[in-house]
Formats: C-alpha cells, sequence, structure tokens
C-alpha cells in the first residue's frame, strides 16, 4: 500500500466538471491500453436487480387494472435491452469505489475528457449517444401508457430494420437509482447496441456475465484514446514498469498522464502523484 507523508500537500487536482471517470479492476488494465475496449452493459445484467427488471416484471406479469400488458419478452428483441450502458462517475477520489470496483485499490482509475466527441448526445440511429446524470429517488421509474406504447412501437419497428426514432423513447429508465447508490454520483453514457464496435459471446470472454441471461451478447464500444486524459493507479498496486514503458512508447498513449494514488495518514483523503 502507498502512503503519502505527512508533510505533502495534495496539490493535484481533477476536474469535476470537464472529467468523468471509470474504476476498473486491474486485470482489465492492459486489455484497455491494447485497444481501447469498454463494455457497455445491457440493464437486465447490472448488479442492482432493481433496475428495469421490477419494471419489466410488472408491466408483463401482473399489470394493474387497467393498464396494458407490454406484450414484451426477455430477450435480444426486447426494446429496454436496445442500449448498452456505460457508468462513469465525477470523481477518482470515491473511497468506496476503490474498495468495491478495483478490488480494493488494487486496480486504476481513467480520466476521461468528458467534452469529446464520443461523450455528445446524438439522436441518430446509426450514431446515438446520450450523456446523462442519474437521478437517486426512494420510488422507481414510471412507465405511463404513452411509455407503453411507444415501447411496443420501437419492438415493431425494430423487428421490421424500420426506421428508429428515439425522440420519445423512455430514457428515464435509465437514469434513475435507487438512493441507496447516491455515493456514486454516477453519470450514465448510453449507446445503440447494435453500433458496438465488437461483439462476443459470453462464453468465449472473461469479462463476467450473468447466466441467468446468456442470450445477451457483450457489447465492446472503442473509446479514442484521445479521450483519455490520465491513468491512476491503485494505493495498493505496486509501479509496473511494463506498463510504464508501453504508456510513454506508444504514440497514441503518450499524451495520457499518469498518476498514482496514495493513502493519507492524517486524515481520510486520497492523495495523488504524478509518475515519471
Amino acid at each position: 500500500m502507498h502512503f503519502a507523508r505527512p508533510e505533502i500537500e495534495n496539490k493535484i487536482t481533477f476536474s469535476k466538471n470537464d472529467s468523468l471517470y471509470k474504476y476498473f479492476p486491474i486485470e482489465r488494465i492492459f486489455d484497455f491500453i491494447d485497444n481501447g475496449l469498454v463494455r457497455f452493459t445491457v440493464p437486465f445484467v447490472f448488479n442492482d436487480p432493481f433496475e428495469i427488471m421490477p419494471i419489466w416484471v410488472r408491466h408483463n406479469w401482473s399489470p394493474l387494472p387497467g393498464e396494458k400488458n407490454l406484450f414484451l419478452g426477455l430477450d435480444k428483441e426486447n426494446p429496454l435491452t436496445y442500449f448498452g450502458v456505460l457508468s462513469l462517475t465525477d470523481s477518482p477520489d470515491n473511497h468506496l469505489m476503490w474498495s468495491h470496483y478495483t478490488n480494493s485499490y488494487k486496480g486504476f482509475v481513467i480520466e476521461f475528457d468528458k467534452n469529446h466527441n464520443f461523450f455528445k448526445t446524438n439522436y441518430t440511429q446509426t450514431d446515438f449517444s446520450l450523456l446523462r446524470k442519474v437521478t437517486y429517488t426512494d420510488k422507481p421509474p414510471f412507465l405511463n401508457g404513452t411509455d407503453k406504447d411507444n415501447l411496443i412501437s420501437y419492438r415493431d419497428n425494430y423487428m421490421q430494420k424500420s426506421k428508429l426514432d428515439f425522440t420519445n423513447y423512455p430514457f428515464h429508465l435509465y437514469f434513475t437509482k435507487n438512493n441507496v447508490w447516491s455515493y456514486e454520483n454516477e453519470w450514465r453514457l448510453l449507446k445503440f447496441r447494435d453500433n458496438a464496435d465488437k461483439v462476443i459471446k459470453p462464453n468465449e470472454s472473461n469479462i463476467s456475465s450473468n447466466p441467468t441471461f446468456d442470450f445477451e451478447n457483450i457489447h465492446l464500444f472503442q473509446i479514442p484514446f484521445d479521450a483519455v486524459k490520465s491513468i491512476i493507479l491503485g494505493a495498493a498496486m505496486s509501479e509496473n514498469k511494463e506498463f510504464n514503458e508501453e504508456i510513454r512508447n506508444n504514440e497514441k498513449l503518450k499524451h495520457i498522464k499518469l498518476y498514482h494514488s496514495m493513502i493519507s495518514v492524517e486524515k481520510y483523503s486520497i492523495l495523488f502523484r504524478e509518475m515519471n
């Protein structure tokens, strides 16, 4: 574990306005810098069962009196699976996220340029992208009658390979979470899963996938390296000379700044130092 000397002041600060951050386990570090591929996860395989699933169950299995049944199956044609989600946050010094998503500070964080075109909102079928901050609440999102009609229409048009207009799609379903997750300060980037740069089957990858939904392939999108501002190594990681050299000697990566996080011995805070 790397600890900060008491006399070190944390002069390195990171932007909360122009940057977004992604926490990774260490085994993904060379995979990312080799090809820039990141998984966009379909909501049905999220680790939180309260997302999307109760909405689908309620409106398919036991609609309330007067409600219209969606008649949607849990398969690749379900319009709630049209989008993959990349979960991000606005802070690189979130103690709980370092613990939960980097295997107790043994992983790394990537700082992305929030203003890069990759994160810009586009509403076309061929280049759909939507970035929005998550809203935290005590109650799950609601589907009204218009939402349900639109979902059925999207499903029918998708199956018929007709043009899709996402203007009235109920995107709030993807950006609403229980208050217990509010510590994550999550932002989400949605992309149309059919536009993925690479698609692989769950049993052909070491990326974990919920076996209950093995119908769902793993959708990987390539994030341009010029959208990466920095890579921050966890405080429990030893410095990796091979990793440093690969970054410094690669023309596509050499603009990326490298930092090592450190644990303060004087207060509950995470400090950073730039690596040579």
